[in-house]
């Protein structure tokens, strides 16, 4: 797939140079003419005429560059000239994956699944350097190997993927120092073209819900603590902050064997998704990671819609969302408190259910006096939909489920990927972007599933405490009630399942500042020692970093059960705790400073951005500037990760900052969207002084008002809920 380098395409061991991007132009070609070469085409163009696309007449014409950062600027002259184009935003290496493997257009099949499922074998890689001596650290499963000569490394690579953490931006560029042909996406081993995948990728992206990731951070051992594959030995090192500088030979190893053992763990379980999403779609496992870059899993999904139309002759034009429609209420609530014995009852795949029954797709589209009434702000209509070769690309991932669910025992990614698959369907459909955007199939699906919503809460109000999208909560439910509950679904389509999620011993509505209604998707749920929190500002992200990983939890679990107050449980902590634990932890990226994951421009953020520019003043003696490429005038990647230790005092100009050792600092920042500059002054803190400052944040967070607020309604009756 994309080397990495000009228009090279790495395809079966050999580079290949003569593979050159491409976009589709339906007539309009005056905006073209820094095209490298302009082929007619038999590919039909389809425009959207209000309601569906349709065919033009027009034929399509393949309008090429020389590389691939250039089609964007050739869109934008084909846009300004009034022209139409097709499949403008397709990146590179999809493309070169689309075009020269072939992509499947099969229902997967549970053997062939097994079949084809290998064993992959990573190798984890951490550079780490000090003063002039750079350390490559690299973990293939056994042993943790540190050493100054990176011909070890290549000497190593004896696998199937290198992988590293932010290595894009540091780990990679002491590499591709050595050994022969090489870039960020492939590594000249003497085993031949090597890839190297990046996994800051996907946290830092729009994959990373997809691979588990919900809360922010982006530290390794953050990641590494939402995926579970942390330990809390692990934790507390990590936690310690060490500088390398001060590090013997030992303890170097020491500290570095922890990264590289992080990133393996975490490659081993993304890589598998990323393998089993190349062996449903076709697509080459490294065109995915080229994807994740900039663009979410939809694209996936998209790319195949446009290369099963191109089959049928078809090229749909590229457009926008040009007007809005209601996305539905699917958030209802009971009173706030606490409440006990809860059943959790969940839709199966509630939006892949509802575009395949209905064969929802954005060019089958067609008005029916006895469809669904759908509403947006072009107007009202009743809609049904005719099949079409996107419906049948959509049908793929929801039949697929079958077979992911046959073999999740022996291959559980295959079948995460199928739901990533057929979960980003739908999406790019009421897309903002360019893309295959129809109002009016987005519309259907979200009004639709909110009428089935809307139905189930009525029939159960006098159980359901809480709904969301596709979960509903119920007091005093049995197996029967659950039964009741798929026959309502099922008035709507037979294929609507509803299944147990789970049941929880407590779930506590936490209440709006008034008291008088539940906060909207805030809540606690607890059930087999586990807590589940939802909604951001009750997680612990911004809490100090022994409570952010798992001490919130433990205190939730002793106030739960033991009735412990929660302003006891803490004033506890805040006297107990070491120094390092006090404080809140928050890794940015130079560019996240400036810009949006959408890549828009943003205001700073007090929580993550202030303090970080905060600690670079003091870093530099009391003034720091920053833009998304530099540091006091030093160039830096938009990808550099940094990390502070602070505990917030007066939002934008008061933190207290932990930099080895304690400071109070005061200050301002001037910033213009493109550069940022703070002043501070700064005085270091006693011990008793940073205890005194972390014990008066935590008592006014919402999060800890909020549940104890919560918790003092008490326990709520079940038969109060008909009354509501």
């Amino acid at each position: 797939m994309y080397f990495g380098a000009e228009n090279w395409i790495l395809l079966d061991g050999e580079i290949y140079k003569d593979f050159l991007p491409y976009m589709y132009v339906c007539g309009g070609l005056s905006g073209a003419k820094e095209a490298v070469k302009i082929e007619r085409t038999d590919l039909e163009c389809w425009d959207f005429d209000g309601l569906r696309y349709r065919p033009t007449s027009t034929k399509a014409y393949r309008v090429y560059a020389r590389f691939p950062l250039e089609i964007r600027k050739l869109r934008e002259k084909i846009e300004n000239s009034g022209g139409k184009f097709s499949q403008s935003y397709i990146v590179y290496g999809l493309r070169a994956s689309l075009d020269l493997k072939k992509p499947r257009f099969e229902v997967p099949q549970a053997e062939e699944l097994l079949r084809a499922k290998r064993d992959i074998r990573i190798m984890a890689v951490d550079v780490e350097v000090r003063s002039r001596d750079v350390y490559y650290a690299y973990y293939v499963g056994d042993d943790v190997v540190v050493t100054r000569d990176a011909y070890d490394v290549f000497a190593a690579a004896d696998v199937d993927y290198i992988v590293t953490y932010n290595g894009d931006s540091f780990d990679m560029k002491y590499l591709l120092n050595h050994g022969g042909l090489s870039s960020k996406y492939y590594l000249d081993t003497p085993y031949g073209y090597k890839p190297h995948v990046d996994l800051f990728v996907f946290a830092d992206g729009r994959f990373k819900s997809a691979f588990g990731l919900s809360e922010e951070g982006k530290s390794l051992p953050e990641v590494a603590y939402q995926l579970g594959l942390i330990s809390n030995e692990e934790l507390r090192y990590k936690m310690k902050r060490k500088d390398i500088s001060t590090m013997d030979e030992a303890e170097l190893k020491s500290y570095v064997s922890i990264d590289v053992k992080l990133t393996h763990r975490i490659a081993d379980k993304w890589l598998r998704i990323l393998e089993a999403l190349s062996l449903i779609t076709g697509i080459d496992p490294m065109a995915i990671r080229q994807t994740a870059e900039n663009a979410s899993t939809a694209l996936l999904a998209e790319a195949l819609f446009h290369k099963r139309m191109e089959m049928e002759g078809a090229v749909l034009i590229d457009r926008r969302r040009k007007f809005g429609f209601p996305g539905g209420d699917k958030v209802k609530a009971a009173q706030p408190g606490l409440y006990r014995d809860v059943l959790e009852a969940d839709f199966a795949a509630m939006y892949p259910t509802t575009y395949y029954w209905f064969k929802v797709n954005p060019i089958g589209v067609r008005e029916c006096s006895d469809g669904f009434e759908v509403a947006t702000e072009a107007g009202r209509r009743r809609l049904c939909f005719d099949e079409s070769p996107i419906s049948e690309v959509m049908a793929l991932f929801y039949k697929g489920r079958k077979a992911t669910k046959a073999v999740k025992d022996k291959f559980p990614e295959a079948d995460q990927a199928i739901k990533i698959l057929a979960n980003s369907a739908y999406g790019k459909m009421s897309s903002t972007s360019w893309g295959i955007v129809n109002e009016w199939a987005g519309a259907f699906i979200f009004q639709y599933t909110e009428e089935i919503f809307k139905h189930l809460w009525e029939r159960f109000k006098g159980r359901a405490i809480y709904g969301d999208t596709d979960s509903l909560y119920l007091m005093n439910a049995d197996e029967r009630t659950l039964e009741e509950v798929n026959a309502e679904a099922k008035k709507f389509g037979e294929l609507y399942e509803v299944k147990e999620e789970g049941r929880w011993e407590y779930m506590l509505l936490v209440p709006t500042a008034d008291g008088k209604t539940a906060a909207e998707k805030a809540y606690v749920k607890v059930g087999g020692g586990h807590v589940v929190i939802k909604g951001a500002k009750l997680r612990p992200h911004n809490m100090p970093v022994r409570m952010r990983y798992g001490g919130w939890r433990e205190m939730l679990l002793k106030a739960f059960f033991k009735g412990r107050d929660l302003s006891e449980l803490i004033e506890e902590f805040v006297r107990s705790a070491e120094i390092e634990e006090l404080f809140v932890e928050k890794s940015t990226t130079l560019k996240d400073i400036f810009y949006t994951s959408e890549g828009r421009k943003k205001r700073l953020d007090h929580m993550s951005d202030v303090p970080m520019l905060f600690k670079l003043a003091v870093e530099n003696g009391g003034s720091a500037v920053v833009t998304e490429n530099s540091i006091n005038g030093k160039k830096a990647a938009g990808s550099t990760i940094l990390d502070v230790l602070h505990i917030p005092l007066e939002a934008n100009s008061t933190y207290v900052i932990h930099n080895g050792r304690s400071y109070l600092v005061k200050g301002s920042v001037q910033y213009d969207g493109t550069t940022a500059k703070a002043s501070v002054s700064y005085v270091l803190l006693s011990e008793r002084e940073v205890r005194k400052h972390a014990m008066a944040y935590l008592a006014k967070l919402d999060a800890v008002r909020s549940i104890e607020r919560g918790l003092k309604m008490g326990l709520r009756d079940a038969s109060l809920l008909s009354f509501l």
